[in-house]
């Protein structure tokens, strides 16, 4: 049995904004490329004063990685060895992707 609030909790691809696109998140993350690679992904939420911004890490061949970003600090895993596809703000999970997502009332 799956409850109401849990199927919402996705960030189904339809829900997923490039962090490019994004204003409220910045990322970045380095595929080394060898037998030795370790791959780097960081998250930012730049609008932390405005509310959470939840990011999807896109691995390949690996679980993704979701997090709540609730302050101004980075997020970042260090040592994974499997490749970041992308970084994406999850509108269905965020307060705010961009700045244009609050409403104005008050």
């Amino acid at each position: 049995m799956v409850l109401a609030g849990q199927a919402h909790a996705a960030c189904d691809t339809k829900d997923r904004i490039k962090h490019e696109d994004a204003e409220c998140l910045t990322a970045e993350w380095d595929n080394d490329i060898g037998i030795w690679s370790i791959v780097d992904v960081a998250a930012k939420n730049e609008c932390s004063d405005l509310g959470t911004v939840v990011a999807k890490v896109d691995r390949k061949a690996c679980p993704d990685y979701t997090w709540h970003l609730t302050g101004s600090n980075t997020m970042e895993r260090n040592g994974t060895w499997c490749d970041v596809r992308h970084v994406y703000c999850c509108s269905d999970l965020s307060d705010l992707c961009n700045r244009s997502d609050l409403s104005n009332d008050d």
